[in-house]
């Protein structure tokens, strides 16, 4: 037994968590059972209120059954009472008249052998008579306190019965002034939805009247403020104006105590618009001229990315080209014949294709267009070749470039290097991202001198040749990737001569 109980109410604790803290509560044995115990003591004790309670609820209604039965008897009591009182009555007067008779009889001397017999008779009948007269005057008593009683009831019915009709007539008088309160109230209702329907329609008035009243002062205060405005404007269009007129007159090469500033205002705006016109022809042949030379940069340097094997538009859009970084006053022409239309197209085409030239320029000096030794002869081509190893026909993704041992690998061009260690079949490698989706690969070096994530510059030392890896003698194994692909490295290395050649 107490090892079942060791093992129902063994030790427990609870983890209770609130507001972010957290708490332990330990719940012995001990405290357990005396939990169980309080919780069966309320637990009984409920079940026996409920038990007793419906016990006495059942015990009550039999009490009033009984009491009702009781009340029954009782009157029938009463009645029976009633009829033996009058029974009782009857035979007294019987007994008196029988009474009278015997002393009559015993005064009379013509039965005087049986006086003796009569006295006897008329002693039994006077004790009888004696009796008769207590009984009945208890029964009498016994009467009057049923009587007393039900008079007392009978008192009670009768008041309450006074007091139902006085409060059926106080309901009926209540019941005639609240029929009467809520014709008033409708009546009242009737007055209140007018006066509601009225006071809204006064309300909606009152509202478009404040709105109009509203909007005209809003539209007399903007007028207002557009006639300042309007003031405003006028006296800094004057002064712009003026401004502008410096500025054209310096730009003509106007001097300062000029006589044309002494002339009206338009007539100093025509003057320097005509000699800004003949100043906008000159600068329209320079625009032309540098526009020609761009269109000439722009086909060479497109004619030189093309002979690398990538297209054009596949690596130019890598430039980012915006014009955050420009600026100045916008002085737009005006004035007869609109004399800034042709320099302003001029002046967009001339900065479309500087825009161009600049993205090529940035995309050749991104391009590896050198190669990567001082001193080497080409011992393997790109592409298809007998394998030196296996003399089998296999692709070959570089050129293999070979030279003396110990001789100093360069970058082909600035970047970043990605992967600098051994790489399996190409030996001790490095690799280099140029941007612009462009990667260098150079293995089976001897030396790495390079580390990852190093920034390099054109032509600088990354390592020393070898012939690391699978290889069958001292050169390096040159790749260009382009976007993932590995492309011809000798096209990348015969458009750098061609540059350098032009």
């Amino acid at each position: 037994m107490l090892r079942f109980l060791s093992t129902v109410f063994r030790e427990r604790e609870l983890i209770l968590r609130s507001q972010g803290r957290v708490y332990l509560l330990r719940l012995t044995s001990i405290v357990q059972v005396v939990c169980i115990l309080f919780i069966g003591s309320v637990v009984l004790w409920g079940a026996g209120m409920t038990i007793t309670s419906v016990v006495q609820g059942g015990v009550i209604g039999i009490k009033n059954d009984e009491i009702r039965e009781a009340r029954v008897g009782y009157e029938n009591l009463f009645k029976e009472a009633l009829g033996s009182l009058g029974k009782l009555d009857n035979l007294t007067q019987s007994i008196k008249s029988n009474q009278e008779v015997l002393v009559t009889r015993l005064e009379d001397g013509t039965v005087a052998e049986s006086k003796d017999p009569l006295r006897i008779k008329l002693s039994e009948l006077e004790a009888k008579s004696k009796n008769m007269q207590q009984a009945r005057l208890s029964l009498v008593k016994s009467l009057d306190k049923i009587k007393s009683e039900f008079a007392m009831t009978e008192d009670d019915r009768t008041q309450i019965i006074a007091t139902r009709a006085a409060l059926r007539e106080r309901i009926f008088e209540l019941e005639s002034q609240l029929k009467d309160t809520r014709t008033v109230a409708a009546r009242l209702d009737k007055e209140v939805a007018s006066l509601a329907a009225d006071l809204s329609q006064s309300t909606t008035k009152y509202t478009e009247v404040k709105n109009q009243r509203e909007s005209l002062t809003s539209k007399v205060e903007s007028l207002e403020e557009d006639l300042t405005e309007a003031k405003e404007h006028k006296q800094s269009a004057e002064k712009d104006l003026t401004s502008v007129l410096d500025v054209l007159a310096k730009a003509a090469g106007e001097p300062k105590n000029s006589q044309v500033k002494q002339k009206p205002l338009r007539e100093q705006t025509i003057a320097l618009l005509n000699r800004l016109s003949v100043l906008h022809s000159s600068h329209e042949n320079v625009l032309e001229q540098l526009s020609e030379r761009a269109v000439g940069n722009i086909e060479e340097a497109e004619k030189l990315i093309a002979m690398t094997g990538i297209k054009v538009a596949n690596i130019v859009k890598y430039v980012r080209t915006s014009t955050a970084n420009q600026g100045g006053p916008l002085v737009l022409a005006s004035g007869p014949g609109q004399l800034g239309e042709g320099l302003s197209s001029t002046v967009l085409d001339v900065d479309s294709k500087l825009g161009r030239w600049t993205a090529l320029r940035q995309v050749l000096g991104t391009m590896p267009l050198m190669a990567p030794l001082d001193f080497y002869h080409l011992a393997s081509k790109f592409g298809l070749r007998l394998d030196p190893i296996t003399k089998k026909r296999a692709m070959h993704y570089g050129v293999d470039l070979a030279g003396w041992t110990g001789a100093p690998v360069y970058s082909t061009a600035p970047g970043k290097v990605v992967f600098a260690g051994r790489k399996g079949r190409y030996g001790k490698m490095v690799e280099i991202d140029h941007g612009l989706g462009l990667r260098t690969r150079y293995a089976h070096l001897r030396k790495i001198m390079v580390k990852r994530g190093q920034q390099i510059v054109h032509r600088q030392k990354i390592g020393l040749l070898g012939s690391t890896g699978r290889s069958t003698g001292p050169h390096v194994h040159y790749e260009v990737r382009f976007e993932g692909k590995p492309l011809n490295p000798r096209k990348f290395i015969m458009a750098g001569r061609y540059v350098f050649k032009g």
